[in-house]
């Protein structure tokens, strides 16, 4: 499970020795105690596989999946997330034989149960540290899937979710929390630009940069 621990100094006063035969008063002790904070996670969904520019603008087989992961991690770190990249593409089922063919003369294939939304599904439900979601291109596709098939308690869960790089025939209007029951995410959205589309993630972060840096803090004992 990744997930990255801080620390939180505090105060804490304990009764202290017995009282005085003299006062009467108790003379309390003070001490200075640690404890451990955590950071929730920020599951990362890459997009298709295929030859994509890489950060450089150079032509990369991103075999698992495209993705800049730099700037979106860095778009994790500043929401105060550990991010976690799903080690899988965002590429659809391939169609079946059977399959019906498009308007376009293609068959195409489905989402509602791509490696990648079968597997987010999992991870999600075997890691309750994750609270966000990140879908850049087919894992944003995906990503509309997976939280349509959540439970309305497991999408209460949910504090943030991010869309990015995906075409207008999936607006930022079918993400929304009153789309989906139980849903309280915050959406940040960003659409494709077709000449840019691999370095929406690098757009989106400087856009959040220009939003006041916030701080999350959640304090646990030991």
């Amino acid at each position: 499970m990744a997930r990255s621990d801080a620390y939180h100094q505090g105060t804490v006063i304990e009764p202290g020795l017995p009282p005085s035969p003299l006062t009467g008063h108790r003379k309390p002790i003070v001490k200075i105690v640690r404890r451990r904070q955590e950071m929730p996670t920020m599951l990362i969904l890459r997009g298709n596989s295929g030859s994509y520019a890489d950060e450089e603008g150079n032509a990369h087989n991103y075999d698992k999946g495209a993705l800049h992961e730099g700037p979106a991690k860095d778009l994790a770190a500043r929401k105060r997330y550990t991010p976690m990249v799903l080690d899988v593409s965002g590429d659809s089922k391939p169609p079946a034989p059977d399959a019906p063919v498009g308007k376009d003369g293609k068959k195409h294939g489905t989402r509602y149960d791509s490696p990648q939304t079968v597997l987010a599904l999992k991870t999600f439900r075997d890691d309750t540290s994750i609270t966000a979601f990140y879908g850049f291109s087919g894992g944003g596709y995906n990503l509309w899937w997976i939280l349509s098939k959540l439970t309305p308690d497991e999408r209460k869960r949910i504090e943030l979710v991010v869309v990015v790089g995906v075409d207008t025939d999936k607006p930022q209007a079918d993400y929304d929390k009153s789309k989906f029951a139980g849903a309280k995410w915050d959406l940040i959205y960003r659409p494709n630009h077709p000449k840019n589309h691999m370095f929406e993630p690098e757009a989106l972060l400087l856009d959040e940069q220009r939003v006041p840096f916030y701080v999350r803090c959640e304090v646990k004992d030991w």
